[in-house]
């Protein structure tokens, strides 16, 4: 069965979308044509957030092995359900009053356990107009910080990249894919993928801890 979602773009005219692409049903004007690429530009951003709802109803409604299963079953990736469970850490209710963008709210379930630092933090995020980066460095730092100071700090047009840049970002991949057991769980193959990659910084530790 052919997939597809129906955007109005207008009272008489309708935009069909399928996985092949999209049909309308009627002439657009300039500015109705702007509307509907806004539109479907929305449907985008909103992704994963709809995602996390839909899988909340899901397990309220149906229970998790249902929920998995039919995810399985549909192929959705697993990056993608990761992403809508962090940001699913926060009610509809809670993202619409801050009126941030999923990225900011992936930031805050991925690195926030509690729910009033999460709401101090979508504050700061609102009242300083921080991007999503500048955020998550923030939240890192325990301060305001912006553009500016991250890219001096990770060595950024230095030709130098900050250690613990390096290891702020493999924790943040890390979380991303499930965490040590989630990663334990893998195929061999992308297991060794993995290992050969590493393999250099394994080295380097190991001279390290010998070093006198």
């Amino acid at each position: 069965m052919e997939t597809s979602v129906t955007i109005a773009a207008t009272p008489s005219t309708h935009i069909t979308v399928t996985p092949y692409g999209a049909s309308l049903s009627g002439d657009l004007s300039p500015d109705e044509f702007r509307e509907a690429l806004s539109q479907l530009r929305a449907v985008k951003d909103a992704y994963h957030s709809a995602l996390a709802d839909l899988v909340a109803y899901g397990r309220n409604k149906f229970g998790d092995e249902h929920v998995e299963a039919t995810l399985e079953q549909l192929h959705f990736e697993h990056a993608d359900c990761l992403r809508a469970a962090q940001i699913g850490q926060m009610t509809l209710e809670f993202r619409t009053g801050k009126a941030l963008t999923n990225e900011h709210y992936f930031v805050l379930g991925q690195h926030l356990e509690e729910e009033h630092q999460r709401e101090s933090w979508a504050d700061l995020a609102a009242k300083h107009g921080l991007t999503a980066l500048e955020l998550r460095h923030s939240i890192a730092r325990g301060k305001v910080t912006r553009t500016a100071e991250i890219e001096r700090q990770s060595g950024k047009n230095t030709g130098i990249h900050n250690i613990q840049s390096v290891a702020f970002d493999f924790e943040r991949w890390e979380r991303q894919v499930g965490g040590e057991d989630e990663i334990l769980k893998w195929p061999p193959a992308r297991r060794e993928q993995v290992l050969a990659t590493l393999e250099p910084v394994a080295r380097l530790v190991d001279k390290l801890r010998s070093a006198k």
